[in-house]
C-alpha cells in the first residue's frame, strides 16, 4: 500500500511529546509508536488535542457574553459585514435570552459542552469506520493517516474513537 517510513523520533522526544498531552503509561506508548507495524498513537492523539482546542471549556462562562459582543459589534458595521444569516440572529437572540434570564452560565456552557463532546465522540467514530451506512453511498469509503514531513500518507490511523477523550483538556474535572 504505502511505503512504511516512519518518522525518526527518540524514545526521549516521544515520552516529552505523551508527557505533554497527558496520556498515561508512557513507556507502552513509546514502544507502539516505535513499532512501524502498530496502529500510530502519536499522530491521533495530536489530531485531537487540536480539535479540543476549539471545544468549550468547563465552567467558561465568558463564551456566551463575547459571542454577544461579536454579533453585536457586526450590527455596527455596514455592507455585507453588518449582514447575518438568519441563524447567526436566532443564535444571538438565544444567546440574549439566555443572557437575560439569570440562569448561571455554568449551566448552559455544561449543555453546550456536552453537545461539542458528543459531536466529537460521533466524528472519532465515523472517521474509524470507513464507510457509510447509507445504501446508496456503500460505494464509498474514507481512511484517515499518519503522513511524514511531505505528507506522503504512512500508516493508516485505526480506532480513533478510543484516543479523542484521552486528550480532553478537562477530563478528570469534576
Amino acid at each position: 500500500m504505502f511505503g512504511r517510513k516512519i518518522i525518526k523520533r527518540s524514545a526521549t522526544d516521544l515520552k516529552a511529546k505523551f508527557e505533554k498531552l497527558g496520556i498515561d503509561q508512557v513507556e507502552f506508548s513509546v514502544e507502539d509508536e516505535l513499532d512501524a507495524q502498530s496502529n500510530p498513537l502519536l499522530a491521533p492523539l495530536v489530531l485531537f488535542h487540536e480539535i479540543w482546542k476549539g471545544a468549550l471549556r468547563k465552567d467558561d462562562t465568558e463564551w456566551l457574553q463575547a459571542s454577544i459582543e461579536h454579533f453585536e459589534n457586526r450590527k455596527n458595521l455596514s455592507g455585507v459585514a453588518a449582514t447575518m444569516w438568519p441563524e447567526e440572529d436566532d443564535f444571538l437572540q438565544a444567546l440574549l435570552a439566555v443572557s437575560d434570564s439569570g440562569i448561571d452560565l455554568r449551566l448552559i456552557t455544561t449543555i453546550a459542552r456536552r453537545a461539542q463532546e458528543h459531536l466529537l465522540h460521533h466524528v472519532a467514530y465515523t472517521l474509524s469506520d470507513p464507510h457509510s451506512d447509507e445504501e446508496l453511498f456503500k460505494d464509498v469509503t474514507w481512511a484517515i493517516f499518519e503522513t511524514d514531513e511531505n505528507d506522503k500518507p504512512m500508516r493508516q490511523m485505526n480506532c480513533l474513537h478510543e484516543y479523542y477523550g484521552l486528550v480532553d483538556p478537562d477530563r478528570g474535572d469534576g
